[in-house]
């Protein structure tokens, strides 16, 4: 959901125009390629293929929610895709928290920093993306 207001929403009202028909098909082609990359890792700790695909395709989304960020800050819109970008890593890390409290080595209120770090990056990207759109002031 987040990478489409990126390129329907921001784009647009930076760059004059819709973007570029190769951006959508350069993020598509970076989601499958970034969970091929993913899969060999997901592997050792995931014993279940459905279970390794599935979560190496969520982490490339999120990975790339990053990357139209930092395209949105070369094309302009910097301040905003800024917090969107860095609400993106704060989520990210979150997910590798679950992953690694899970299966690594569990500490002692690790559900409240796993929910803490969700909820700053989720934030961080709704407001970016309602800053960068004009929808609050």
């Amino acid at each position: 959901f987040y990478i489409f207001t990126l390129i329907n929403r921001v784009f647009p009202y930076y760059l004059g125009h819709s973007a570029p028909i190769e951006v959508p098909l350069i993020g598509a082609a970076g989601i499958i390629l970034l969970t091929l990359c993913f899969i060999p890792f997901a592997k050792k700790i995931a014993h279940s293929r459905v279970l390794t695909v599935i979560g190496s395709f969520y982490i490339a989304c999120l990975l790339s929610l990053s990357g139209f960020a930092i395209y949105g800050i070369a094309i302009g819109a910097w301040k905003y895709c800024l917090v969107v970008l860095l609400g993106a890593l704060i989520f990210v890390s979150s997910d590798f928290l679950i992953i690694r409290f899970r299966f690594v080595k569990d500490i002692k209120r690790s559900d409240f920093y796993v929910m803490l770090l969700y909820l700053i990056g989720q934030v961080s990207i709704v407001v970016g993306l309602l800053l960068s759109t004009n929808l609050i002031r």
